[in-house]
C-alpha cells in the first residue's frame, strides 16, 4: 500500500506473529495490524467467564443434540432439564389403604404375586421430565472431535454439527451441582438456551398423565 495509508503497527514481516493468534476475524485485502494478535494465554485469560466465588464448577459430557446442537459458548445461560425413568420406592402393606391412597397421585402401583398366593404392591414413580435449574452459567465448552471440513478446500455453505460429545463446564451453587450430578448419574439431561433476562416459568413435572394437557 502507499506509505501515506500505511496503518500504524502494520506487520511487514510474518515472523513478528510467530506464536501469536488473531483476536479478530481477518478480512482478505486488509492490512495486518500487530495489535490484532495476542499470545494464546492472553486470549484464554480474556475469554474466561467470571464465576462468583461461592460457585462450584462441574463438567458433564453431552451429545450435541442435547446441548442446543453444539452452539453453546462460554457465558451462555441454559435451562437444565432432567428426565427420569420410573424409580422403585419399595413396598406397602396391602391393607394400609390410607397410605396407598395418599401415594396414588404421585406413584405407580404394580400388583404382583409373591409366589405364595399373597399380593404385593410395588411402588414406582412415573417417568418424568422437568426443568430442574434455570439460567445455569456455561463457563467452558470442549469438543471431543472437531466439525468436518470440505475436502476440496471450498467454503462450506452448510454448518456441520460436532461429531463427538461436548464436554460442558458449568458453574452453580453446591445444591445445584448435586442436582446436576444426580441427574447425570440416574437420569438423562437436556440443555435449552435461555436469555439471562427472560422470566422463569413455573411448570409442572411432566408425566404421561399430563403431557397431553
Amino acid at each position: 500500500v502507499p506509505l501515506d495509508v500505511l496503518a500504524d503497527n502494520a506487520v511487514t514481516d510474518l515472523t513478528e506473529l510467530e506464536g501469536l493468534v488473531a483476536t479478530t476475524d481477518l478480512i482478505p485485502g486488509e492490512q495486518v495490524i500487530a495489535s490484532r494478535f495476542q499470545t494464546p494465554a492472553a486470549v484464554a485469560a480474556e475469554s474466561r467467564v467470571e464465576v462468583p466465588p461461592e460457585f462450584l464448577q462441574v463438567t458433564i459430557p453431552l451429545d450435541p443434540a442435547r446441548a442446543v446442537g453444539g452452539r453453546l459458548v462460554p457465558g451462555d445461560r441454559v435451562a437444565f432439564i432432567g428426565s427420569f425413568a420410573p424409580f422403585g420406592l419399595g413396598g406397602v402393606e396391602p391393607g394400609d389403604d390410607q397410605a396407598l391412597e395418599e401415594a396414588r397421585d404421585a406413584i405407580i402401583v404394580i400388583e404382583s404375586d409373591d409366589g405364595q398366593g399373597q399380593t404385593q404392591l410395588a411402588l414406582r414413580t412415573p417417568a418424568s421430565t422437568h426443568i430442574i435449574i434455570h439460567k445455569l452459567l456455561i463457563t467452558g465448552i470442549q469438543v471431543e472431535q472437531a466439525p468436518r471440513e470440505a475436502e476440496d478446500g471450498t467454503t462450506l455453505t452448510v454448518e456441520f454439527a460436532p461429531t463427538g460429545n461436548l464436554l460442558i463446564t458449568m458453574a452453580a451453587g453446591a445444591e445445584d451441582v448435586e442436582k446436576i450430578i444426580f441427574t447425570l448419574e440416574y437420569g438423562s439431561v437436556w440443555l435449552a438456551l435461555e436469555d439471562a433476562d427472560s422470566p422463569e416459568p413455573d411448570t409442572e413435572i411432566r408425566t404421561r398423565e399430563n403431557i397431553y394437557l
